[in-house]
């Protein structure tokens, strides 16, 4: 036994208390992505200027299990040895450009929410390695190193390293049993698994649309398409802005106009491609608030066709403004602080636009609604770049209005049949036409 100073205060955490702390505000649905954002980088280290649509991730969760397993490159030993398996990151611990893991949590914080038993098998470039975890035993109070402290690392089962794995061998697999009573449950229940293919697709459709296979079970996610509309009248805003911190930090910003669904009005973050927040309609990103003399009022269905997409992207994943489950911004990041004084300029004048289209409804004609049903989707890859949402010029509404109008009115029968007798018609519409160019002609106007 170590001879302990008798001047040390103990500090350290217990791990019950750890984990405790550690998974009490993750949502399950959350902590499977974290784990599908692990596979996601290393489908992009292993091709990083190439599509990837040879790559797969597949999750399969029922009542007594969650295995989600990959060919997207494997884990090496030494990455799992020093760093993949720690809680937090070091100073040492290798950046992947653009990546999304970030904080050195995730897959930890997932394991320990789900299950109490982990099994991960990995096969590398030059290593493959087993690893069984059983979080019951770690905790332990037993389970302490030869010095007698608490023991905080894991071990390999099994560990070969300086071999050699073809790419087509190279995959891992995550296998979590003994599942918490209310995580079973949940995976249980008929809807799970539409929300969480829902969450995927919406999380990872960068990913998606880079030809990587993400499949639930037996259901393949598809590509959600991002577009705005587009046409001679109505041309989304697309700007571009670079931040310097200790690396660059580009920031894209593109606002305008789409479908006519509430539900998918508002703000869509992106940091590194991995979607955090999703039809935000808060004075997190604006709403209900100024800028200066620009204000913006509170969302509701008028504004039912906005949408804005930000774009965060770093070599460093640190520099970007979210949070430690990616599931929100850090509201007290000075980049995105700037971002949102820019958002909240961009939303004034497709406000003003659609303000303008809801007017029309107590109009007797509605060119803009015409102009709006005309416009067509155009990928954001498709936008250009363009300071300020462009709605219809003067000219434009006027070449759209209709040429003709219609003139609606009722009144007593007995008139009715009247008029038609003293006019010599017999149809309510001839009664319109004739009365109308009666008054006209008494006008001096035909």
């Amino acid at each position: 036994m170590v001879q302990e100073d008798p001047l040390v205060v103990h500090a350290s955490p217990t791990k019950e208390f750890f984990i405790t702390i550690l998974i009490r505000d993750i949502k399950l649905i959350d902590a499977i992505c974290d784990l599908i954002d692990n596979a996601v980088d290393g489908a992009r280290r292993l091709c990083p200027t190439a599509k990837l649509n040879d790559l797969f991730i597949e999750i399969d969760a029922s009542k007594e299990s969650l295995i989600i397993s990959d060919n997207c490159g494997g884990i090496e030993v030494s990455v799992a040895r020093d760093y993949a398996f720690r809680f937090g990151r070091t100073k040492e611990t290798p950046n992947s450009p653009h990546s999304i893991g970030r904080f050195g949590v995730g897959m930890k914080r997932a394991f320990f929410k789900i299950g109490s038993k982990i099994d991960i098998e990995s096969i590398a470039e030059t290593s493959r390695f087993k690893m069984n975890i059983d979080v019951n035993k770690w905790i332990s109070p037993d389970n302490k190193d030869k010095d007698g402290r608490e023991q905080w690392d894991f071990s390999f089962a099994e560990c070969q390293e300086n071999i050699t794995n073809p790419v087509k061998n190279r995959q891992t697999i995550v296998s979590i049993t003994s599942l918490h009573p209310t995580i079973s449950a949940e995976f249980s229940a008929p809807t799970f698994k539409n929300k969480l293919i829902a969450a995927i697709e919406s999380a990872h459709s960068k990913a998606i649309e880079s030809g990587l296979r993400i499949r639930v079970g037996e259901t393949d996610l598809s590509l959600r398409q991002i577009s705005l509309l587009n046409s001679d009248s109505i041309k989304p805003q697309f700007t571009t802005t670079l931040y310097q911190k200790e690396k660059t930090v580009t920031v894209r910003i593109y606002a305008g106009i789409s479908d006519q669904v509430l539900s998918d009005c508002g703000w869509y973050v992106f940091c590194n491609d991995r979607l955090i927040l999703q039809a935000d309609r808060s004075q997190l990103t604006g709403w209900d608030s100024e800028n200066g003399d620009i204000e913006i009022p509170r969302a509701h269905y008028q504004f039912a066709r906005f949408r804005g997409y930000v774009f965060f992207d770093s070599d460093d994943a640190g520099e970007l403004p979210w949070n430690t489950m990616k599931n929100g911004v850090d509201e007290e990041s000075s980049i995105y602080q700037a971002t949102r004084l820019h958002m909240i300029n961009a939303m004034r004048p497709i406000i003003d636009f659609l303000n303008s289209v809801d007017n029309e409804l107590q109009a007797d004609t509605s060119p803009l609604k015409t102009i709006v049903d005309n416009a067509k989707p155009i990928q954001l890859k498709d936008v250009e770049q363009r300071q300020t949402f462009l709605g219809p010029t003067a000219s434009q509404i006027q070449q759209t209005a209709p040429k003709e109008g219609r003139i609606s009115y009722t009144t007593a029968n007995e008139k009715l049949a009247r008029a038609k007798e003293l006019l010599n018609v017999t149809s309510n519409k001839a009664v319109g036409e004739a009365t109308f160019y009666y008054f006209l002609r008494a006008n001096g106007d035909e």
